[in-house]
């Protein structure tokens, strides 16, 4: 019997925005991991969220590395601060070789810088 394997979502900021983003893609059938440093963000999160919480902060690789998860198809730097969530989307290329990496990013300046990486999407909030 073959098993199949659930596509791997790692979001890293538990926004207004990475709370959302992580239901809708648990709700899409992903295996979702969500990061934030501050425990309380999760309080975003709601209460039938399947997904995984990691209190961690994404800028440490040693964080990023041990989430432990395989197949990772999606990853999305969600944090309120564009330098953090450019820095964070360079690193998960590097680090997963991940064909899909998006950023959020709130002013041009930093969608100017975003085309100088090798992120997919800068998404404006």
């Amino acid at each position: 019997m073959k098993t199949s394997v659930k596509k791997t979502a790692v979001i890293v900021g538990c926004s207004q925005m990475g709370a959302r983003l992580a239901m809708s893609l648990s709700d899409k059938g992903y295996k979702v991991v969500i990061m934030d440093k501050d425990y309380h963000a999760f309080e975003r999160i709601d209460r039938h969220f399947l997904g995984t919480e990691f209190l961690g902060d994404g800028q440490d690789l040693a964080a990023l590395r041990s989430l432990g998860v395989d197949n990772i198809k999606l990853f999305v730097a969600a944090t309120g601060n564009d330098a953090d969530n450019l820095t964070l989307s360079r690193k998960a290329e590097k680090l997963y070789h991940l064909g899909r990496v998006y950023a959020r990013l709130s002013g041009n300046q930093s969608r100017e810088q975003l085309k100088r990486c090798s992120a997919d999407h800068a998404s404006a909030i």
